[in-house]
């Protein structure tokens, strides 16, 4: 995460072919950040790398200066674990439209403040909009039980 003197904070994402010298990677982005007059926070640098999904053997090297080795992150609202599942993604997608629809039931049985029927168009709006952040961007790493669980949730919509 870079971190301007006087400007909004910028995110940098790195990707490292399997030939690159890690140690040289970082010391380049270093080196670039210090150019651009950028400070680097290294108690928030998290380092994820991705793998094969059926990899039978991973060598994973060691962290470069105290970086934290994550299996999993979140970026823009979207989970990427390292073996290109988005299992973990679903779970917490289904488990935050489960909340949503909770408290919308609520509001619909105290039938307080707005008519009923625009209380469903605001849920369904809501709801559908979160499943579909992202959509094409992680649709080619959906397996079909991830594609099952969430089209039964909207059938239960």
């Amino acid at each position: 995460m870079f971190q301007g003197t006087n400007g909004p904070r910028k995110e940098c994402s790195t990707l490292i072919r399997s030939d690159v010298d890690l140690d040289s990677e970082f010391r380049h982005v270093k080196a670039r950040a210090c150019s651009n007059h950028l400070m680097l926070n290294f108690s928030k640098t998290k380092e994820l790398v991705f793998k094969r999904p059926r990899a039978r053997c991973f060598h994973m090297w060691p962290a470069i200066d105290s970086t934290e080795q994550l299996d999993c992150c979140k970026l823009l609202g979207v989970i990427f674990q390292s073996n290109f599942n988005m299992d973990a993604h679903v779970q917490y997608l289904l488990t935050q439209c489960s909340q949503h629809m909770y408290i919308f039931k609520l509001l619909r049985q105290t039938h307080q403040g707005m008519p009923l029927s625009q209380l469903s168009l605001v849920a369904h709006s809501i709801i559908v909009s979160r499943i579909l952040y992202a959509l094409p961007a992680r649709v080619g790493f959906l397996s079909a039980e991830l594609c099952n669980k969430i089209n039964t949730f909207l059938v239960d919509l």
